[in-house]
C-alpha cells in the first residue's frame, strides 16, 4: 500500500504523532513511571511533566457530537503527563495513565523526516516495552479503546520560494473572492476545521488548518494539521492494520488539498 502513496523528497512535516488510548491504569502511580523510565533512558534521557490530556473518544453511531469527553473519577490524584525525551530531542514518549503517545519532531541537527515506517516501528517497539514492563510489574494490560496517528505541517513562505501569496495558494478549496468593490480583502488571519469518515467505520480523519508564525524565523506560516482517530483494537495485528488505513488516508487528504505546484515544485513529489 505505502508504495502506491505519493511521497516528497521535502515534504513540510514538521511532527508525526502515533498513539494509542486506553482504559486507565489506577495502579500506574509516580513511582512506577521512574521505573518505567529506567527501562528507556538509555533512549530518552530527559524527563519534563506535562499537563494532562482530557480522553476524548470519536463518536460513530451517527448521533450526537462527532467527539465526546470522556470523564472519569477516581480517589486517587491524576497522574501527569509525563514526557520522555531523546538527547536530540526528535523523539519523544508521551505517558499518562490513559494514553501513551510516540512523537517524531523535525530537529535543526536532525531536519529529514525519517519516513511513517520508521516512526511506526519506533512507536511499536516503545509501546511493547511499556506493555512488558506492565507484565513484569503484574499489571493487566488496559484494553485500547481508540488509536491515533497525526501529522503537522508546517509552511512556510521562503521555504517554499515565495510561491505562497495566499491561503489560496496552499489550499485552492480555500479560494477568497475579490473584486473592486469589496470590502473585506484577504484575510489577515485564517482557521479551518473539518472531518471525514474513515472506511467501514474504522475512525473518523480532522483537518485542521491555520495561521501560525515561523517561532525560528518570524515570518508568518500555515499549519496544517491531519489527525485519523478511531477505532477499537485488542491485538498488534488490528493496531497495525488501522494505522495502515489512517496513514494512506492522511498522505492522500495531504495530496487532495494542497496546492499541485507546491507539491511538484518546492516539496519535490514523486509516485
Amino acid at each position: 500500500m505505502a508504495n502506491s502513496l505519493p511521497s516528497y523528497e521535502n515534504p513540510p512535516i514538521v511532527e508525526v504523532v502515533c498513539g494509542v488510548q486506553f482504559e486507565t491504569i489506577h495502579d500506574l502511580h509516580a513511582p512506577l513511571t521512574g521505573k518505567f523510565w529506567a527501562e528507556i533512558e538509555n533512549d530518552f534521557p530527559t524527563v519534563q511533566m506535562q499537563p494532562t490530556l482530557e480522553p476524548v473518544r470519536e463518536n460513530l453511531s451517527g448521533e450526537g457530537s462527532p467527539q465526546a469527553m470522556t470523564l472519569a473519577f477516581s480517589t486517587l490524584p491524576p497522574l501527569p503527563r509525563i514526557w520522555f525525551v531523546s538527547a536530540d530531542e526528535t523523539e519523544l514518549v508521551q505517558l499518562q495513565s490513559d494514553r501513551f503517545l510516540f512523537n517524531w519532531r523535525k530537529q535543526d541537527v536532525a531536519p529529514v523526516y525519517p519516513r511513517f515506517e520508521a516512526v511506526f516501528s519506533r512507536f511499536m517497539q516503545t509501546f511493547e516495552i511499556f506493555g512488558a514492563f506492565l507484565d513484569k510489574n503484574e499489571i493487566v494490560r488496559p484494553k485500547i479503546n481508540q488509536l491515533e496517528l497525526t501529522y503537522i505541517n508546517g509552511i512556510d513562505r521562503e521555504e517554499v520560494n515565495g510561491q505562497i501569496k495566499s491561503i489560496h495558494s496552499i489550499l485552492p478549496d480555500l479560494a477568497w473572492r475579490e473584486s473592486g468593490s469589496r470590502l473585506l480583502r484577504e484575510p489577515e488571519h485564517v482557521a479551518l476545521n473539518s472531518s471525514f469518515l474513515l472506511p467501514e467505520n474504522l475512525g473518523r480523519l480532522h483537518l485542521a488548518a491555520g495561521s501560525a508564525l515561523n517561532v525560528k524565523t518570524g515570518r508568518p506560516a500555515l499549519r496544517l494539521e491531519l489527525t485519523a482517530r478511531g477505532i477499537n483494537a485488542t491485538g498488534d495485528s488490528s493496531i497495525e492494520e488501522w494505522f495502515a488505513v489512517a496513514h494512506e488516508w492522511i498522505v492522500k487528504a495531504f495530496a487532495d488539498v494542497t496546492d499541485e505546484g507546491l507539491q511538484t515544485g518546492p516539496w519535490n513529489k514523486y509516485e
